[in-house]
C-alpha cells in the first residue's frame, strides 16, 4: 500500500472508531451521493500530492498531500437553519482529526486547514456539507511510494 493510501486508511479508521462518525457511514473516495435512506455520511478523499525534489541520490521524497473530509447530513424539511443538521457531525470529525494517529506512515506533520467550506443542496430534504481539509507532510522512499520508516 502506498503511503498516500495508508494515511487515508488511518483517517477513515479514526472516523470509524467507536462511536463511529455518521453511524459508520464513512467512505473513501466515493463519488456516489448519500442515499436518501441515510441521514449522514462522511467521505474522505485524496485531493492532491506534491513532492519536493530529493536533495541527494537515494534520498526519500517529501510529500504534501491534501485530504478533504466531507461531513454530510440531511436537514429537516423547512428547518430554520439547515446548517445545524451537520454541526454535531462536524464537531466529532474535527475532534477525531485533531488527534489522528499516523505512526509508521512516514508522517512528519498533520495540519488542519483553518477553513471549513459549506455547501447546501436545497432539495426536498436539504443535504448540507461541511468540508475540512487536512494537509499531511510525509516522506516516501526514493524508489517507491512506500512510507519512509
Amino acid at each position: 500500500m502506498s503511503a498516500h493510501a495508508g494515511i487515508q486508511a488511518a483517517i477513515v479508521a479514526a472516523l470509524l472508531a467507536a462511536p463511529a462518525a455518521a453511524g459508520g457511514n464513512v467512505k473513501a473516495n466515493t463519488t456516489r451521493p448519500v442515499a436518501s435512506s441515510s441521514s449522514s455520511a462522511v467521505v474522505v478523499r485524496m485531493v492532491q500530492s506534491r513532492a519536493a525534489t530529493p536533495q541527494m541520490l537515494g534520498a526519500g521524497y517529501d510529500w504534501t498531500t491534501a485530504y478533504q473530509i466531507d461531513c454530510l447530513a440531511r436537514g429537516a424539511n423547512g428547518a430554520a437553519d439547515p446548517i445545524a443538521a451537520v454541526d454535531a457531525l462536524l464537531d466529532l470529525v474535527w475532534a477525531r482529526l485533531s488527534t489522528l494517529v499516523t505512526t509508521g506512515l512516514g508522517v512528519m506533520d498533520v495540519r488542519m486547514q483553518p477553513q471549513i467550506d459549506w455547501t447546501l443542496d436545497d432539495a426536498e430534504t436539504p443535504l448540507v456539507a461541511a468540508t475540512v481539509t487536512l494537509q499531511v507532510n510525509h516522506r516516501t522512499t526514493a524508489t517507491t511510494l512506500a512510507a519512509w520508516t
